[in-house]
């Protein structure tokens, strides 16, 4: 594939992808990188793409593991929750943007009075964004055991917060 068609066929998918990349990363930023970094993966694969039926298939996928991969480097403590979150997007008022903070703050109050396994569930599933069957693999428990975990740690915030 030359420069030329790549033009055509790849770049015109930037705004779709822009979209995707930045409604799971949340960033405009690391919205943009991600579609780079897909278009240089792309590019990369010229040689071979002639083997995939669809081109923007092949484009989405690539940077859907992208976003999930820049999602789990981001490394959060849970103490940190309120400022790492970047919930505070350019649409939210001032007074929203406080709102959530506080939201955040309850939460993490919260999750700290959670037992320690249900914890760190919680956070692997929720914050990190691992699947049910990764969480389970890393704290070499069942996925069923980490399932009944994982609702007794919503339930017990849940709880918690009521109060």
């Amino acid at each position: 594939m030359n420069i030329q068609l790549f033009q055509q066929q790849i770049t015109r998918l930037t705004d779709p992808l822009f979209r995707f990349a930045l409604w799971r990363l949340g960033r405009r930023e690391e919205a943009e990188d991600a579609v780079q970094d897909t278009f240089l993966r792309i590019w990369e694969m010229r040689d071979s793409l002639s083997k995939y039926d669809r081109l923007d298939y092949l484009a989405f996928r690539i940077l859907r593991n992208l976003c999930i991969d820049r999602a789990r480097k981001r490394k959060l403590d849970i103490k940190d929750w309120p400022k790492n979150l970047d919930l505070a997007t350019d649409l939210q008022s001032p007074h929203r943007k406080i709102e959530l903070r506080e939201e955040l703050m309850a939460v993490e109050k919260a999750a700290r009075a959670l037992p320690e396994q249900q914890k760190t569930i919680l956070f692997l599933r929720n914050i990190e964004g691992y699947s049910t069957k990764e969480v389970a693999e890393m704290l070499e428990m069942k996925v069923n055991t980490v399932e009944v975990k994982l609702s007794r740690a919503r339930k017990g915030l849940r709880k918690i917060l009521k109060r």
